[in-house]
C-alpha cells in the first residue's frame, strides 16, 4: 500500500493560480505598497521613480533624509455626477504616505525632483564622504 504525502504549499499555489485566473493578477495587488517605486543607482547617485498618475505636482510633499525618502500627497476623490456609477475602479483615491529606505546614504540638500506624465523622478547624490574610495596597491 502506497501513502501520499500532503503538501499544503501545493494547495496554496493552486488557490493562488485559480484566484488569479478568475480575477486577474489585480486580486493580489492590495498587498503591494502604493505608489509603485523603482530605485536604481549609479556610482555616485541614486534615482527613485514613483508612478503617481493624475496628481497635481504641487500636491506632493517629498522629504529626503540621508537614509530614506518619504512621499506624501492627498489625492482628491473623483466626484461622479448624479446618475453615474463606477464600472471599474482600480486607481486609489487614498492619501499617499510612503517611506522608502535607501541602499546608501544620500545628501538631502542635493535632491532634485521632476514630475512628468504621471511619473515622479527624484535624483539623489551620494555625499563625497560616503563615496567609495579606490585604493591603489603598490608593489613591495
Amino acid at each position: 500500500m502506497r501513502t501520499a504525502t500532503w503538501n499544503p504549499w501545493k494547495d496554496l499555489e493552486r488557490l493562488h493560480s485559480d484566484v488569479s485566473r478568475l480575477f486577474g493578477d489585480r486580486a493580489w495587488d492590495r498587498t503591494r505598497a502604493y505608489p509603485a517605486v523603482n530605485v536604481h543607482q549609479g556610482e555616485n547617485e541614486l534615482y527613485l521613480t514613483a508612478e503617481i498618475p493624475g496628481l497635481n505636482p504641487e500636491a506632493l510633499d517629498i522629504t529626503v533624509n540621508p537614509q530614506s525618502v518619504t512621499l506624501k500627497a492627498d489625492r482628491k476623490p473623483v466626484e461622479l455626477k448624479e446618475g453615474e456609477a463606477w464600472s471599474r475602479k482600480e486607481r486609489p483615491d487614498a492619501s499617499i504616505n510612503r517611506t522608502v529606505e535607501l541602499p546608501f546614504a544620500v545628501d538631502p540638500q542635493s535632491a532634485e525632483a521632476k514630475y512628468e506624465k504621471g511619473v515622479l523622478t527624484i535624483r539623489l547624490n551620494r555625499p563625497m564622504e560616503h563615496r567609495p574610495n579606490k585604493v591603489q596597491v603598490r608593489a613591495g
